[in-house]
């Protein structure tokens, strides 16, 4: 089924509580269960074009969170879609709330290497203004979950210096780190949980966590294989 971009949010979020309204709208829509996260916004220079004071989230229905390796097609998506490639944690215990210190939470997660695909169903995706952008779920159009990196905490605790990059048919068009993430994929965490927490919904065991994008956003290419790195570990996608 081909998708087609909207012009606008109708009536349009007046500011981002408003944004999250809408967004939490839209998830009662389809129905689905939400079984992951997603940070945005996790780098300043982000922060800075949209005017804001820190990241951004959104959340995952079940079906649009894929296992490796994944298939997809571009005209599943309203507009063109981008890929980054982010670090992934999957929650081991129930988190409450933000702690005093993100490297406490070393030990409540496992690591995964993620492709993200965002894609915004407005028609002026990628400009689109902060309230916009959560409206539309921070464009988060699909989460492809790779495997485990099997790191202990020390190594969780090392992610800020974690290698990641994106390859287009074994071509490397884009890389950075962990830190790239907020500083630390951990930072993010614990920015996330005070977050889910303040709106009633704290980060639960099984969750899925994706931390922003390390390697920015680079445009899909149909016909082309698509593989992520973090660290020695791979997540790929065919794109169609």
């Amino acid at each position: 089924m081909i998708c087609e971009p909207i012009d606008e949010v109708n009536p349009p979020p007046h500011d981002l509580a408003d944004a999250y309204r809408i967004q939490v709208a839209g998830h009662a829509l389809h129905g689905e269960p939400l079984s992951a996260w997603k940070a945005g916004c996790t780098s300043s220079a982000a922060q800075d074009f949209l005017g804001i004071a820190g990241p951004v989230s959104g959340r995952y229905r079940h079906s649009h969170v894929l296992e490796s390796p994944a298939s997809l097609s571009t005209d599943q998506f309203a507009t063109p879609p981008r890929l980054e490639v982010e670090v992934g944690l999957r929650i081991l215990n129930d988190i409450d709330d933000a702690p005093g210190d993100a490297m406490e939470l070393a030990d409540a997660v496992d690591v995964f290497a993620s492709i993200e695909v965002v894609a915004g169903r407005l028609a002026s995706f990628p400009l689109l203004a902060a309230a916009d952008l959560v409206a539309d779920n921070v464009v988060g159009a699909r989460m492809i979950v790779g495997p485990s990196l099997g790191l202990d905490p020390a190594g969780v605790r090392a992610l800020d210096t974690i290698l990641v990059s994106l390859d287009i048919d074994g071509v490397e068009v884009a890389s950075g780190t962990g830190a790239d993430a907020l500083g630390h994929p951990l930072d993010v965490l614990a920015w996330l949980a005070g977050h889910a927490a303040g709106f009633g919904t704290p980060l639960r065991s099984g969750d899925l966590v994706i931390t922003g994008t390390c390697t920015g956003m680079e445009p899909a290419r149909p016909g082309a294989r698509h593989t992520g790195h973090v660290g020695a570990v791979r997540v790929e996608l065919d794109m169609e």
